[in-house]
């Protein structure tokens, strides 16, 4: 009796031990789950790019629920994709920010990404801007870069370069055919085209100074041949004119040209006339100072022509004048005070013009004019 008394009670004192036992488990297997369910999420993530800016993101975070992607472009919305896929408008290098969110909290991490749309290559084009300073030439290459990594020129002179963007220096004046060849991964393309450089820009003996003893006789700004045939048409007259030291514009010398009008006289008109190279589809200005008087029925003409000419019946030629313009009391040039003027032309084909200017020889008056300058626009 007294050991089986005995047995009951270790029975009891065991089952009671492994009822704490279930118990504690129980507890520890509850207390387990919900320290998991609180624990703080870590935000992570890999990506990988294309060739169109196309990021590709793998969600590597744990203990979060929710996602949110701010992909660093401007005007791009949020993306609550777990792992969303996103495409640049443009190239360079973004921040990309994940903010994973669970029931322990919130964790943000960001990473710079780097995007670059390659364009395949294609088959060249050439290209180039030509610039010339007298008898220099830069040819800056034009041609995309993608398409071409070799480049061969042939400036029609005897002379080549295999540089991008060559500069190079003619012996002469002149037209020349420059052969462009543009290579790639794709092939090569040739540019064949003509150029034209012309020595130092300049009117000359623009300041009227040059021959101070030829007083009546300016060499450069005579057309011998145009005023033998002149005599024919308008009469004999000595055409050319005369320089002046009584009436000069004192910026560049102690010279200026004089232009006699007088509709009375046995030689009725005088005009000046110089041929000058330029570049070919160009702008230019020639920028002159005048002077005339008010009210007396004196006017100025200045024509741009398109080429040498010899003929007199060429002057009132509207086909041949490439520009044009009237100096009178009309346009505010006669005040009796020095004015500076200017004539600006374009001279399309051309690669050699003619300054024309003369006067109304319909007028009774004297007008004077000095410091030429011709510019390229």
């Amino acid at each position: 009796m007294k050991n089986y008394i005995k047995i009951k009670k270790v029975r009891l004192f065991f089952s009671r031990n492994l009822m704490f036992f279930f118990l504690m488990i129980s507890l520890l297997l509850v207390s387990s789950c919900e320290d998991d369910s609180e624990a703080a999420p870590e935000a992570s993530f890999t990506f990988i790019t294309d060739d169109d800016r196309v990021v590709t993101i793998t969600n590597t975070s744990i203990n979060a629920e929710q996602y949110y992607w701010n992909f660093g472009e401007v005007g791009s919305a949020i993306s609550e994709e777990e792992s969303p896929t996103f495409t640049y408008a443009s190239d360079g290098t973004f921040k990309i920010a994940l903010s994973a969110v669970g029931l322990g909290g919130v964790h943000q991490i960001v990473q710079d990404v780097t995007v670059e749309e390659i364009i395949p290559p294609g088959i060249p084009v050439p290209k180039y801007k030509l610039i010339t300073d007298n008898l220099s030439s830069n040819f800056e290459n034009l041609t995309n870069l993608n398409d071409a990594d070799t480049f061969t020129w042939d400036f029609g002179d005897g002379n080549q370069s295999s540089d991008a963007s060559p500069t190079h220096s003619y012996a002469d004046a002149g037209r020349y055919e420059v052969t462009f060849t543009a290579a790639g991964p794709l092939g090569s393309s040739v540019l064949v085209d003509s150029v034209f450089v012309s020595k130092e820009l300049k009117i000359n003996n623009g300041t009227w100074d040059d021959e101070p003893v030829k007083n009546d006789n300016r060499i450069a700004w005579r057309n011998t041949a145009l005023e033998k045939l002149a005599d024919g048409v308008f009469g004999d007259s000595d055409y050319y004119a005369k320089a002046t030291s009584s009436n000069n514009h004192t910026v560049g010398g102690s010279y200026a040209a004089n232009l006699t009008t007088n509709n009375s006289s046995s030689k009725p008109r005088r005009w000046l006339y110089q041929d000058i190279i330029v570049s070919p589809n160009a702008s230019y200005t020639i920028t002159f100072w005048m002077k005339q008087k008010p009210d007396a029925g004196c006017a100025t003409y200045a024509n741009i022509y398109e080429d040498h000419f010899d003929a007199p019946e060429f002057i009132d030629v509207s086909e041949k004048i490439i520009a044009s313009q009237t100096y009178d009391d009309a346009t505010g040039s006669s005040t009796a005070e020095w004015i500076e003027q200017q004539i600006t032309f374009e001279t399309g084909s051309s690669s050699e013009i003619v300054f024309f200017m003369t006067n109304d020889f319909t007028a009774s008056e004297q007008a004077y004019y000095d410091d030429f300058t011709i510019v390229k626009n």
